[in-house]
């Protein structure tokens, strides 16, 4: 008895009662069945089927593993194995025990197509590719097929074949929500937001909890600018499935994008509390920290993120920015090479990196960016990288003409991401000096423990950042960089314009002092270098009476040129992106600083970048004089202090006092005249 084959009419009972979903009476006649058939493997394979049908996938994959002993020629068995540990996320196993279905039966429909959908989450896309097309010369019509092959070209940085399979699956298919997610992707891969975001809503009309569809809308608001729908979108998932580290992920990145860096630190903790492995949440919880000005602890993370995964690029990227800011060039370049050896569309990386090196004509960066500034789907922020590093590089070469041109476009695109009304700032320049053409009532000094501020402002690329650098070499100076505690400030005293009251200054003093505290630094004096400050020097004057203030001002023409060719990573220099802009916003501040200068006269110490340059030691020896500083030699050595500058000045600081850079724009003169001939006689 037990060698008798399986009767045809003893099987297809069972075959229509699964087809009709009615698992249980199959698990129980076929059970009885294999008692009087033993070696029937068709029996075993339909009550693993059964199982797999009830959720019970251990026990399908014992009774799938006993039709496979039975008969280990039998393709259906190796291949619905393989169909259950792909459901488990066995993506290895389920490739080996679908790679068998096909020795045996290499024309298996359902084994060929899982097999590529297998090797997708595998992200082994070549070959994912090569097997989905078989697939489809099996079944054209294989919507299965044809989604899993468009996720497959998207991941060989195919997003328009890719756009093309998934709108076929979906003629084929309109109600599965993942091949809606999955064009939305590839849309995204190619800039095209409002079909991509289309394509995101589909999905979510067919499945409002689909989490997947969720965290990729996510992605692209944030990539977009729309943080907060983005936040939104995560904590929808989270609602769903609150231990997801993807998500949590996600999540801070979104916090770092709208400037919340503090709670994307317990985002990324939330995401490596459920994976304590999981290199990108470490990589991006480092980048939290350096945003928060922890640089030892950033440094930590970004190392412990390479422990785990040595060729994750973006952590040797970020590493290397960390390293910059120490003025540790060498390393830090070394970083950004490795990086871009790992992934050379890092647009960013290649700007970054061509901001601390100069470019010789031959030097292959080059060509490797002009490479990829010519592919077709990059996104514009990419596009703007590029430009200002492409900029950069045909200026050391000599190429002016190209260099201007790349520059040009870049502004344009980084402009079309900060829209700025000249308007605004006029209007609060003209409140500010309405608002303090009286003077108010000063509070009394509050001076309490050190230390006493030391506010650096102008216009960015005048000097500041070297200002500082020879401050905070003297021993009683902490060089703190470029603090917003003071724009934080007057925004949470409420005021709003008109005459500030006693009530108004104290809040702002005392808000400013806690966040001074809350560096932690002993030192007698520390500086706020945040170049914008210029437009608060009233209420830092009546507030602080206690503070010292430093104007740093430049050639009109340098400053704008340096501020026209270089990436501002915040959005406070928007007007920086429009040489007409850029000249209007620098005439309003030349007005509002003497507008201050009149009206706080012997508050203000003025200092010319360029006579500095061209005699540190004696203007050295003034500033210090004045704020009331000793002589100390290593101030004529800024270079030498190590010290944290996460600035666009972070290289140019490390290098000893120099000048002529003041001449540079006339390289370009032919382009900056016209616009620049309203910086005369300022």
């Amino acid at each position: 008895m037990s060698d008798l084959p399986l009767p045809q009419d003893r099987l297809q009972p069972l075959v229509v009662l699964f087809s009709q979903g009615q698992f249980d009476q199959v698990i129980s006649q076929a059970t009885a069945l294999t008692a009087q058939y033993p070696q029937a493997a068709q029996l075993y394979n339909l009550l693993g089927a059964a199982h797999a049908g009830l959720g019970q996938t251990e026990t399908a994959l014992a009774q799938y593993a006993k039709s496979i002993a039975t008969n280990p020629a039998y393709a259906e068995a190796h291949s619905n194995l393989g169909a259950t540990l792909f459901t488990l996320g066995r993506y290895a196993e389920a490739s080996e025990a679908l790679e068998a279905a096909l020795q045996i039966a290499p024309a298996h429909p359902q084994a060929t197509a899982n097999l590529g959908a297998t090797l997708c989450r595998l992200e082994q896309f070549d070959r994912a590719a090569g097997v989905l097309q078989r697939a489809l010369q099996i079944n054209p019509n294989n919507p299965d097929a044809l989604g899993n092959l468009g996720v497959a070209q998207s991941g060989l940085n195919q997003p328009d074949k890719a756009i093309e399979l998934h709108r076929h699956a979906i003629a084929l298919r309109p109600g599965n929500v993942a091949d809606h997610n999955n064009l939305g992707s590839a849309l995204a891969a190619t800039s095209q937001v409002e079909e991509a975001l289309n394509a995101f809503r589909d999905a979510l009309r067919l499945n409002a909890d689909h989490t997947d569809t969720l965290n990729n809308l996510g992605n692209l608001l944030r990539d977009f600018g729309r943080s907060k729908d983005a936040i939104d979108c995560f904590h929808k998932v989270l609602a769903i499935s609150p231990d997801d580290p993807k998500t949590h992920n996600n999540l801070g990145s979104t916090l770092i994008s709208a400037g919340d860096p503090a709670r994307a630190i317990q985002a990324f903790e939330a995401a490596l509390q459920q994976k304590p492995d999981f290199t990108e949440a470490l990589d991006n919880k480092g980048l939290a920290l350096y945003h928060l000005g922890q640089h030892t602890d950033a440094t930590a993370a970004f190392d412990a993120a390479l422990r785990i995964d040595p060729d994750y690029a973006p952590a040797h990227a970020h590493l290397g920015t960390s390293l910059n800011d120490m003025g540790q060039h060498t390393q830090a370049r070394e970083h950004y090479e490795t990086a871009l050896s790992l992934r050379a569309d890092m647009a960013e990386t290649h700007h970054m990196l061509a901001r601390i090196k100069d470019f010789t004509p031959d030097d292959p960066q080059i060509p490797a960016m002009q490479d990829l500034l010519n592919q077709p789907h990059l996104k514009p922020v990419q596009r703007m990288h590029l430009g200002y590093a492409l900029g950069k590089a045909m200026d050391d070469t000599g190429d002016y003409d190209a260099a201007f041109s790349h520059l040009a476009n870049a502004n344009a695109l980084r402009k079309s991401t900060l829209p700025y009304d000249p308007a605004d700032d006029e209007r609060l320049f003209t409140r500010l000096k309405t608002s303090f053409a009286q003077a108010p009532a000063c509070p009394a000094p509050t001076l309490g423990r050190p230390p006493k501020p030391i506010f650096i402002v102008g216009m960015p690329r005048s000097g500041t950042s070297l200002v500082e650098q020879i401050l905070a070499s003297h021993s009683q100076v902490h060089g703190a960089g470029e603090l917003g505690l003071l724009e934080d400030a007057i925004r949470q005293s409420g005021w709003t314009g008109g005459l500030p009251t006693d009530a108004d200054l104290t809040k702002i003093a005392h808000s400013y002092r806690t966040g001074l505290t809350a560096l932690d630094q002993n030192a007698p004096y520390i500086t706020d270098k945040l170049p914008l400050n210029f437009r608060w020097l009233g209420f830092i004057a009546h507030a602080m009476p206690e503070a010292q203030i430093v104007h740093v001002k430049r050639d009109p023409r340098a400053t704008c040129w340096s501020i026209y060719k270089h990436y501002f990573a915040t959005s406070g220099s928007r007007y920086g992106y429009d040489l007409q802009d850029l000249v209007g916003y620098y005439r309003r501040y030349v007005g509002l600083m003497t507008y201050w200068q009149n009206q706080l006269p012997g508050r203000i110490i003025q200092l010319d970048y360029d006579a500095l340059t061209q005699d540190p030691a004696s203007k050295t020896r003034a500033l210090l004089g004045n704020i009331g500083l000793p002589w100390q030699d290593q101030c004529l050595r800024p270079q030498e202090t190590e010290r944290r500058v996460a600035t666009a000045s972070a290289h140019q600081v490390r290098q000893e006092i120099y000048t002529g850079s003041s001449e540079q724009w006339r390289a370009y003169e032919k382009y900056l005249s016209g616009p620049f001939a309203a910086l005369d006689g300022l």
